[in-house]
């Protein structure tokens, strides 16, 4: 018997940026949305020494501190989508063998009133992260996707609970640092 590969989570209370105006009105642009399947790669940013992730507050969609990352394009691999998000939202440009393949993730998020919203199989990489370029990445960050007043904060096992962090995060917390949970 074959069984799922991914982890499914339930994200309530999504809301959708306005569309783009070049492309169409903003309830048609969300109801296509949910009519479609998106495929994203999310990068979690770390420290090993510290055993710290490093987030960043979310603009659009989830208002929460979250991966780097978003849609991959179709046909392209997600370790390429995971390597253009990360040049686009902070500016780092690394090597790919530097990130590490942790899973994919399922995420079905609700509208404000329970309706689904979105859905989207996420493949999550990590990438080791030196002072520098976390520096480097927080002075860059999209102002378009990222609360850039905030920046980007590093969570303990600890800080990540006591700041109620969605669970995916923390599930990944544990997988990069299993005997710290």
């Amino acid at each position: 018997m074959l069984s799922e590969q991914f982890t499914t989570y339930q994200l309530d209370d999504c809301t959708f940026p306005a569309s783009p105006p070049d492309l169409m009105p903003s309830p048609e642009y969300n109801q296509a949305l949910r009519l479609f399947i998106r495929v994203c790669a999310d990068i979690i940013l770390y420290d090993s020494e510290n055993k710290v992730v490093c987030l960043a507050k979310r603009n659009i969609c989830l208002p929460v501190w979250w991966f780097i990352g978003g849609q991959i394009w179709p046909g392209e691999p997600a370790l390429t989508g995971a390597l253009r998000r990360l040049k686009i939202e902070t500016s780092l440009t690394v090597e790919p063998n530097r990130l590490e393949f942790l899973c994919i993730n399922r995420y079905l998020h609700s509208g404000p009133l329970g309706q689904p919203a979105r859905d989207n199989f996420t493949c999550t990489f990590a990438l080791n992260t030196s002072p520098t370029e976390i520096n480097q990445a927080e002075n860059n960050l999209d102002p378009n996707e990222y609360d850039t007043n905030l920046g980007i904060r590093s969570f303990g096992r600890t800080d990540l609970a006591e700041a109620s962090i969605a669970q995916p995060i923390i599930d990944i917390y544990e997988k990069l640092f299993p005997d710290n949970g």
